[in-house]
């Protein structure tokens, strides 16, 4: 694969200036994401709704939920394998609004197992991985980089070459102030050739304009077409 491998302690993350790596070994429970999707309660898929996130790919995504914490739990697979979780805040003020499973390792693309089945020839890159999971539920193929962004590493040439099937790529800006994600989007477009950078109107990101019932909007902002197969979890 594109990704570099390694040795690493558990629990720890290597940092070599211009190298890329990740351990030899997820180093997480590999049984924690599905038995905390077990976990979600009916009303949850109500909240995922809200956000644009479709029960077929809650499901899929495995989202789930975190009883002791009462967080939403994020994984992050890898070729079948989990590597991350993360905890996201259920309540308003509840802080801080993301926690992470102890010894994940969040510096992976988020949705490439989605998009190696499906091979799209055209790929959204977002901010967040439940905004990349929206997108897919309204047949829209889309990554994010799971630990978010990092102002000094925004982007890793590994995550181009992994998106090597789409000719197209399309970098979603969140709409915040004083520019933040026009800074971010435009960092990492100069590691992908050819790329088109968009900007929500009168929402932060794809998130909230979902929300606000906003999705036949999606085609004029990406400039793609949903794929009805993959807003059905590919059946």
């Amino acid at each position: 694969g594109a990704y570099r491998r390694t040795q690493v302690i558990p629990g720890r993350q290597i940092k070599r200036k211009g190298v890329y790596v990740i351990p030899d070994k997820p180093p997480v429970g590999q049984s924690l994401a599905a038995e905390y999707h077990e976990n979600l309660r009916p009303g949850d898929y109500d909240y995922f709704a809200r956000r644009g996130i479709s029960k077929v790919w809650a499901d899929l995504g495995m989202l789930g939920w975190k009883k002791k914490w009462e967080r939403y739990s994020i994984p992050c697979f890898y070729r079948g394998q989990l590597w991350a979780l993360q905890y996201r805040a259920s309540k308003y003020g509840q802080s801080p609004r993301y926690l992470s499973e102890s010894g994940s390792f969040s510096d992976l693309l988020y949705g490439y197992d989605f998009y190696v089945k499906f091979k799209p020839t055209a790929v959204v890159i977002v901010e967040g991985p439940l905004d990349a999971l929206a997108l897919w539920s309204h047949g829209y193929p889309a990554v994010s980089r799971f630990c978010g962004n990092n102002s000094s590493v925004p982007w890793h040439t590994e995550f181009s070459q992994l998106l090597s099937h789409s000719n197209e790529k399309v970098i979603v800006a969140d709409n915040d102030e004083p520019e933040k994600g026009m800074t971010f989007a435009k960092l990492k477009a100069e590691f992908m050739r050819g790329s088109r950078v968009v900007v929500p109107c009168r929402a932060k990101d794809i998130g909230e304009m979902l929300e606000q019932g906003r999705a036949k909007e999606l085609p004029q902002l990406l400039g793609i077409f949903p794929n009805k197969m993959i807003q059905n979890g590919g059946k």
